[in-house]
């Protein structure tokens, strides 16, 4: 169990997926599933870490961890878009313990990708219509 948000960044990318999970599931989402590198896809995971449910809503959510002072660029949005529409999800949602690019954040908005920087706050992940 994490108490201290500054040892989020010390996770390995497995543990730091597997707590972003954890976060989701304690805030009332349900099924939530960590995709497997190779496992539906040929190489990677698709662009998409984890599946999970929400009001009956599926949502596709990409984690990236990142070390201080980098941020999270184009490519991380590219790669949630093109993994949740080859898997037919159109609720979005990117991750990360760092910052996005202002680029991100443009685009972001005109995709509908929902943007989250750790600590999230409770209300945010339990409040979904």
């Amino acid at each position: 169990m994490i108490t201290d948000f500054k040892k989020i960044d010390n996770l390995s990318p497995s543990d730091f997926g597997i707590f972003i999970r954890d976060v989701f599931v304690a805030a009332g989402w349900s099924d939530a599933i960590i995709t497997k590198v190779g496992q539906e896809f040929q190489h990677g995971d698709g662009g998409v870490d984890i599946f999970a449910y929400k009001a009956k809503r599926k949502f596709a959510i990409e984690v990236k961890q990142r070390t201080v002072g980098t941020t999270v660029d184009i490519k991380a949005l590219n790669q949630l878009v093109t993994g949740a529409k080859l898997a037919n999800v159109t609720n979005m949602i990117l991750v990360t313990n760092s910052y996005f690019t202002s680029e991100v954040k443009v685009r972001a908005l005109r995709l509908g990708v929902e943007l989250m920087l750790l600590p999230i706050p409770l209300e945010v992940l339990i409040v979904r219509r």
